[in-house]
């Protein structure tokens, strides 16, 4: 009895019971235009099964590290916390992708950005760049 319960927690113990995580890396190409001119953003999702109302993940945190090879990665987490709308829905609950409430900017140098994450969360980099900025027209109040 006392080793089948053993054969049953070691793997707990030896893997710390956590989920497992998976190295998402995106390799950022340099430009001839300067980096202010970009917004990168990194946007985490999961799959999970959900109604017809909007929803969104609660409780992400991203968090800056150092690895082994001294190279600087992001680890993020995220919990299970889910916030939504509360219209009547005559469908069945489907399985949808639904982003964390968390977006994280980060600079547009030239190079990897490392983002460790659990593998049933998406890791996804949206890069915005500036067409044209504009001035307000200054109108004097009556």
């Amino acid at each position: 009895m006392r080793k089948s319960v053993l054969f049953f927690l070691l793997p707990l113990f030896l893997f710390g019971g956590e989920a497992q995580k998976q190295l998402n890396v995106f390799e950022l190409t340099p430009s001839k235009m300067p980096p202010q001119q970009f917004k990168v953003e990194a946007v985490f999702s999961k799959e999970i099964k959900a109604d017809c109302n909007d929803a969104y993940l609660i409780g992400g945190k991203i968090e800056q590290k150092e690895g082994s090879d001294g190279l600087l990665y992001y680890e993020f987490s995220g919990g299970n916390e889910l916030a939504q709308t509360l219209m009547l829905c005559k469908t069945e609950k489907q399985k949808k992708w639904v982003y964390y409430e968390l977006e994280a900017p980060f600079f547009y140098t030239p190079g990897e950005i490392r983002i460790l994450a659990p593998k049933d969360v998406k890791v996804e980099l949206k890069i915005y760049e500036l067409v044209e900025s504009k001035e307000p027209k200054i109108r004097k109040m009556k």
